[in-house]
């Protein structure tokens, strides 16, 4: 029975003559598939990008000309009143009140357009290089701290020029990239002999004796559960070879079969 279930289960994987898998091959084909569609995926998010930064180019451009346009319109009408009252008497001075509105709008749309792009940048800072993950939090992160009161200062102090405004946006920028990718490399560079130690208490503890004289004992629960653990510390090649091991043990103890994979 136990190597009828194991014809069926290599059957199902895509052996016909009864050999095992080579589970090695299919992990790396399905890999490939992967990376194939994680590249379409970074493609569609740069293609993506590019669209958004077309268009808040153009929404600004078209701001810009809207808020020009606005002054023009203005200054028709001054000279269309002066010209119609024959009088030019304080005409000039109106023609300059104007311009200047006009380059104040123009100023605004320009920051508000340039801080909408620099809040996108922000928040790409926090993500990890491969853009799939938040490094850390916005928000609360001690690491963000002087990020944060830059920004802050940024964006609720009007006193300041546009230029100083955006440059205090450009530094906490440039300190969130910093941060994140120190995080990045103290959580890369976390010892190995810590991660190898981990390993070894996990394999001690989970490990299951599968000789016929000794071994855990128990219902389906106990299998499960042992089995479930080993398989997180094995090598595609210890799992095709420890599930034929457990198969016959476990038809012994409650007539259960596990497939392994």
């Amino acid at each position: 029975m136990a190597d009828e279930d194991q014809s069926q289960t290599d059957q199902s994987l895509g052996t016909s003559d009864g050999s095992p898998p080579d589970y090695e091959s299919l992990y790396k084909t399905e890999q490939g598939k992967v990376q194939l569609l994680e590249g379409d995926v970074k493609k569609l998010g740069a293609d993506l990008s590019s669209v958004r930064g077309t268009v808040k180019s153009q929404r600004s451009r078209d701001t810009e000309f809207a808020d020009e346009l606005s002054g023009v319109r203005e200054m028709v009408k001054v000279l269309a009143r002066a010209q119609e009252a024959g009088n030019a008497e304080g005409l000039g001075k109106s023609v300059d009140d104007i311009n200047e509105q006009t380059a104040g709008s123009v100023a605004a749309s320009r920051f508000a357009a340039r801080y909408e792009s620099m809040l996108g940048d922000l928040q790409e800072a926090i993500q990890a290089a491969d853009g799939t993950s938040v490094v850390l939090d916005l928000k609360t992160a001690p690491e963000l701290e002087e990020a944060r009161t830059l920004w802050s200062e940024g964006y609720t102090n009007t006193d300041l020029s546009y230029a100083d405004r955006t440059d205090l946006f450009a530094q906490a920028i440039s300190k969130t990239h910093k941060a994140v990718r120190v995080k990045e490399r103290a959580t890369a560079a976390a010892p190995a002999e810590t991660k190898a130690e981990s390993k070894s208490d996990d394999e001690s503890d989970t490990t299951l004796d599968t000789d016929a004289g000794g071994g855990a004992s128990g219902g389906s629960d106990t299998m499960k559960s042992l089995l479930a653990k080993d398989y997180k510390n094995m090598t595609l090649t210890e799992k095709t070879e420890y599930t034929k091991n457990l198969w016959a043990r476990a038809a012994k103890d409650d007539g259960v079969y596990y497939p392994g994979v």
